[in-house]
């Protein structure tokens, strides 16, 4: 799903950062258009029981996502179509796991 369809995602990005210190039981997330580097950074803090994690459409997210993804370490499923991740960072992404 999608909170604001990438129209807002800064305005909503702290109240839902902010917001994942109370989910600490996801398993699975699907932000569509509207994840961020800081979103990421809460969900690896947070959320450490994360399993699978769509943020496809997130222009926000970024090569500086991957070291955050990284620290997932029950991240088994992960869908990053049409971030601002390169195709440098999907690489180093795979040499990370």
């Amino acid at each position: 799903g999608s909170v604001t369809g990438g129209w807002k995602t800064f305005e909503m990005e702290d109240r839902l950062s902010q917001s994942l210190k109370h989910m600490r039981n996801l398993t699975h997330l699907c932000l569509n258009y509207d994840c961020t580097d800081k979103i990421l950074l809460a969900l690896a803090h947070n959320c450490t029981k994360l399993v699978s994690l769509d943020i496809t459409n997130s222009k926000f997210v970024s090569n500086s996502s991957v070291e955050i993804i990284e620290q997932m370490k029950g991240l088994k499923v992960v869908q990053l179509y049409r971030t601002g991740v390169s195709m440098e960072g999907y690489i180093n992404l795979l040499l990370l796991r």
